[in-house]
């Protein structure tokens, strides 16, 4: 099981969605982050930017592997609700938005690492 740096920033830009998620519902008094529109936004934003580093290492869409059409289609549903959370300024929409990001980056980071474990396992090393 062996995880790149990629992972470890990933994790950094999930964790400061935590932190905007916390700053809103908890009114810290934030610069930008002032209602859940606000949020949703830096959420959507801070969000995209964890997927785009996380997954840049892809080469392949595999559609035959579940966990990721799993993690597609919660990426998709992320865009809509934070699209939707912009929009309508809604508190569940930003909640959810926030849960949805937590469980993308889970779902990426439990295949990254087993995907590495699966590849060594496909080619082995050849012995003399």
């Amino acid at each position: 099981m062996r995880l790149t740096w990629r992972d470890g920033v990933s994790t950094l830009l999930v964790g400061a969605c935590g932190l905007i998620f916390l700053a809103v519902t908890d009114a810290w008094g934030w610069p930008l982050l002032g209602d859940f529109r606000a949020g949703a936004a830096a959420l959507l934003v801070v969000g995209l930017a964890a997927c785009i580093v996380g997954g840049s290492n892809m080469t392949t869409f595999e559609t035959g592997d579940p966990m990721v059409v799993g993690a597609s289609t919660i990426g998709f549903f992320a865009l809509a609700v934070g699209i939707y959370g912009i929009i309508s300024g809604s508190e569940t929409a930003f909640a959810i938005l926030a849960a949805t990001i937590a469980m993308l980056w889970a779902v990426a980071t439990i295949h990254h690492a087993l995907e590495d474990e699966r590849h060594h396992q496909h080619h082995p090393v050849a012995h003399a």
